[in-house]
């Protein structure tokens, strides 16, 4: 595996609303649906990872693999996910969705959602 570290990049909430065009009231929602991933921070600061957008638009494929995670998963844990090497892909869901394999990131996600729940 390769040890590189991954480096999460985050955008401020003030840069998302001004990027998205949309108001606080107007993202809450999309958070809860798991449309964007907001992480809150220790200090109540909440940011968003800039992997879920392309071209400062959401991504759809993104979109519906978030919300194949169990509703348990936090916004935190999905976003660690994508960013750590996967055995089963050889690199991190994140390199292997930017690679286009979709197909098998959503078994994967399936798969561990599933043993999840042995």
């Amino acid at each position: 595996m390769n040890d590189e570290k991954a480096t999460i990049k985050f955008f401020q909430w003030e840069e998302l609303a001004a990027m998205l065009q949309l108001t606080e009231e107007e993202i809450e929602p999309l958070e809860e649906a798991r449309v964007i991933l907001g992480l809150m921070l220790a200090d109540g600061e909440k940011v968003y990872p800039t992997f879920q957008f392309y071209n400062d638009e959401l991504t759809g494929e993104l979109i519906s693999l978030f919300q194949l995670f169990d509703p348990e998963i936090t916004p935190w844990e999905i976003t660690l996910w994508f960013h750590r090497e996967s055995e089963a892909l050889g690199v991190s869901p994140l390199a292997a969705y930017e690679l286009g394999l979709i197909d098998q990131l959503r078994l994967l996600i399936s798969t561990e959602m599933s043993l999840m729940q042995l």
